[in-house]
């Protein structure tokens, strides 16, 4: 039976593989309140809501230090 930490684990993988990797960021509330699979199935949803166009990505933020 698949978890959705081990869901998010796969689609991360195939991301890596062929896309990169999105910068994602979520504010869940107090983390005592939240467990790992608690977060998985939240990210989960957010890149099937992504995925399926459902939802708008932000290509900069302008938060990046990077070269």
């Amino acid at each position: 039976m698949d978890t959705a930490r081990t869901t998010l684990q796969t689609n991360f993988r195939a991301m890596q593989e062929n896309q990169g990797l999105r910068d994602m960021k979520f504010s869940l509330g107090k983390v005592s309140e939240s467990t790992v699979e608690d977060v998985c199935v939240v990210v989960n949803r957010v890149l099937d809501e992504v995925d399926g166009g459902r939802a708008k990505t932000v290509a900069e933020w302008g938060d990046s230090n990077r070269p």
